[in-house]
């Protein structure tokens, strides 16, 4: 599925605060320190922290709406990252309309992500990061078909507990294992630069 991506204006964010304070919002983590914010009256919701991100908003960070036939699918709140080896892009945010949650639209929103980031970011050949709280398995398995992988190890120099989990999407990860069929679009390239890459690697 291929959406129409465009700017987030502060007139979306209205829409925005009904998302939050809808019954059919599902935070799977109630301790999650944005989860609260989003559930906290002092706030008023979703649409309010989207307003703060439009206010400290440069040049790096991208506040996007998935749009089908104008109707709002989700956002995707993201920023390009300094000093990286290449183009590295977080995934900072990502809801989905609570009417259409469960129903697909939230792993189609990756899928186009990370198919046209060119489109979305004016970014190409890029990588993707993002952090998953663990107890929110519905987003977990979202990354996953969309053929992000999950980096066990990033913390381990820290020696830290953490709730998040890191997922990885870099396109030209000879190990990467997306769980998805849509993923067959890349298979012929994919199996071209493995081969390339594991006969240069021996």
């Amino acid at each position: 599925m291929n959406f129409d991506w465009r700017d987030i204006s502060r007139k979306d964010t209205e829409e925005f605060n009904q998302w939050s304070n809808s019954e059919d919002f599902k935070i799977k983590s109630k301790e999650n320190t944005i989860d609260k914010y989003l559930h906290t009256n002092n706030y008023g919701g979703l649409g309010e922290l989207i307003k703060m991100f439009l206010n400290v908003k440069g040049k790096d960070m991208f506040l996007k709406v998935a749009t089908d036939n104008g109707r709002m699918i989700g956002i995707i709140v993201a920023m390009k990252l300094d000093n990286q080896p290449r183009d590295t892009i977080e995934c900072m945010m990502f809801a989905v309309n609570p009417t259409l949650q469960g129903k697909g639209y939230g792993t189609a929103m990756l899928f186009d992500v990370v198919k046209s980031p060119e489109k979305i970011f004016g970014i190409s050949n890029c990588k993707f990061i993002s952090y998953v709280n663990k107890e929110n398995i519905a987003s977990e398995t979202a990354f996953k078909k969309a053929g992000f992988k999950k980096n066990e190890n990033w913390l381990e120099n820290f020696g830290l507990e953490v709730k998040n989990n890191q997922f990885v999407y870099d396109k030209t990860d000879e190990n990467l294992n997306g769980e998805n069929n849509e993923r067959k679009i890349w298979c012929y390239s994919y199996r071209f630069w493995t081969r390339r890459l594991w006969s240069l690697s021996c």
